[in-house]
């Protein structure tokens, strides 16, 4: 996800790429003040030659999910939010003011956020490997490869 925005699980929207204090410190704290998410603390990572921040996030399965949708209130928006992949895709949605409510899903998210140089034409970047908690030591240590592939150019 290039500039994620942050939409809490009370669909408030905070930090927006763009923010003078937006970045990736800054949006690992947003999650963990979250009360609706649990989450671990974030631990610095490097990928592509980029300092990161790595954590876990959780929603509980059935808990109460927001995320952006485009004027038209499609959920194909181009940014979602953050929170996105932890939707479960079957549950019932309410639109209402640039939102839509859901459902998480109750699989754990691995989240690395970077933020990139301004040149890049990004300001942050998230990485988002979401699998069931039966499954998601497998699922982040065989992403690892990958995550570690990332090359950001400016």
């Amino acid at each position: 996800m290039a500039d994620p925005t942050w939409v809490g699980t009370d669909c408030e929207t905070g930090l927006q790429p763009g923010d003078a204090e937006a970045h990736a410190e800054a949006l690992a704290d947003s999650i963990r003040s979250d009360p609706g998410l649990e989450a671990t603390s974030p631990v610095a990572v490097s990928a592509g030659g980029h300092e990161g921040l790595m954590m876990d996030v959780k929603m509980a399965a059935g808990a109460a999910l927001c995320f952006n949708v485009d004027e038209a209130g499609s959920d194909a928006t181009a940014d979602p939010g953050i929170l996105y992949p932890l939707w479960d895709m079957g549950s019932e949605t309410n639109a209402g003011g640039g939102h839509v409510t859901g459902t998480a899903s109750g699989d754990w998210m691995r989240l690395y956020l970077f933020d990139v140089p301004a040149t890049s034409g990004l300001q942050w970047l998230a990485i988002a490997i979401v699998a069931p908690e039966a499954h998601f030591e497998r699922a982040v240590t065989e992403a690892v490869p990958l995550v570690d592939s990332i090359e950001i150019h400016s």
